[in-house]
């Protein structure tokens, strides 16, 4: 699947053997699940949305978050601008943290993590790579 995708609030898209393209440009307030490892140009999580499954969705032109729960795991440039739970795993270039509380009981391997006046990082388990600059 090429161009756009949007997920609309309480609905599901299951992502079990691929299919979406490197282009694909993700827009989500319902529950992507990722059973299959999937690199795609952006992805967008809204309100509470949910990124789960067994494998990595990768956005190369980077993800944002607005809201809602990771419990899977994304790889690639991270801005949280709302309120975001990741229980799963986020990894790859950078943090960066606009508005909203991110809260980390997952984990976070971003190399630079910017936190920005009035954006929050609460970290329950540790999971922040200890070699993470912070900014």
């Amino acid at each position: 699947m090429s161009g756009s995708l949007e997920i609309a609030d309480v609905a599901s898209f299951l992502n079990a053997s691929g299919g979406l393209t490197n282009s694909a440009q993700i827009s989500s307030s319902g529950t992507l699940t990722i059973d299959s490892a999937q690199t795609v140009a952006t992805y967008i999580q809204n309100g509470s949305g949910v990124l789960n499954g067994s494998a990595t969705l990768t956005a190369t032109g980077g993800a944002t978050l607005n809201g809602g729960t990771v419990s899977g795991s994304l790889l690639g440039n991270v801005t949280s601008t709302g309120n975001v739970l990741v229980s799963g795993s986020i990894a790859g270039g950078n943090l960066s943290l606009t508005g909203g509380t991110l809260t980390l009981s997952g984990t976070s391997t971003h190399s630079l993590v910017d936190i920005s006046a009035p954006a929050t990082l609460l970290v329950t388990n540790g999971g922040l790579d200890s070699a993470a600059a912070i900014i």
